[in-house]
């Protein structure tokens, strides 16, 4: 008998018998334990059509808020903010497209208690990440906004182009969401309509690097 078969038994034998949390289950038993579980409540946007065409927001959740640049998508997130402070629920901000100082005015005299790095030093999606479970460990911080996802960078797939870095960095952010049980709202821009259309009502494929996202 070689090595590599003696290997190979040795593996089988172990996982026949592997009890450890990720261990392969059967659905009936992943449905009972799910059941048992307290119950998780939908996040009240306090804006009911959005509610309603989000079927509520979870933790774990990526959103992605896009419009052409001025349609108010980071005015839509901040309202969010406001309503769901009002429900002490906690929320850390990226306000990589506006300075501080023009991004807290514009929520006017009615400045929220809301979460954001002292300072962006950085905006690597690691860094991002660090803050974020920071956020969550200092302020029970449980959504998070990214304005906007195009300022991130990922170094790991930087090399490989714009469209695969997005794409590494959906992925990433979308897990960052499920491990840390928060839900998370980037902002990203539409491509501009085609002239010919007055009415053009955008859909998924109107986002810039739409197949990436």
């Amino acid at each position: 008998m070689n090595d590599e078969l003696k290997k190979r038994i040795e593996l089988e034998k172990l996982l026949s018998s592997y009890v450890g949390e990720d261990r392969v289950i059967k659905s009936h038993e992943k449905d009972e334990e799910i059941k048992n579980l307290p119950a998780v409540p939908s996040l009240n946007l306090g804006i009911p059509g959005i509610n309603a065409i989000l079927d509520g927001v979870q933790g774990g959740e990526l959103v992605v808020v896009s419009g052409e640049t001025g349609e108010g998508k980071s005015l839509l997130c901040q309202t969010i903010t406001v309503n769901l402070e009002k429900q002490g629920i906690g929320c850390v901000w990226f306000p990589y497209e506006l300075g501080d100082r023009q991004f807290l005015a514009r929520f006017k005299d009615s400045l929220p208690l809301f979460y954001l790095p002292r300072k962006l030093s950085n905006n690597g999606i690691d860094w991002v990440e660090n803050r974020i479970k920071e956020a969550k460990i200092k302020y029970d911080c449980k959504v998070v906004f990214i304005d906007h996802i195009g300022f991130l960078s990922d170094v790991e797939r930087k090399k490989d182009g714009k469209r695969f870095e997005l794409e590494s960095l959906i992925r990433k952010i979308k897990r960052i969401a499920v491990d840390e049980d928060m839900t998370v709202f980037v902002m990203w821009h539409n491509r501009k309509p085609p002239e010919w259309s007055k009415n053009h009502e955008a859909d998924s494929s109107d986002l810039k690097e739409s197949s990436a996202i």
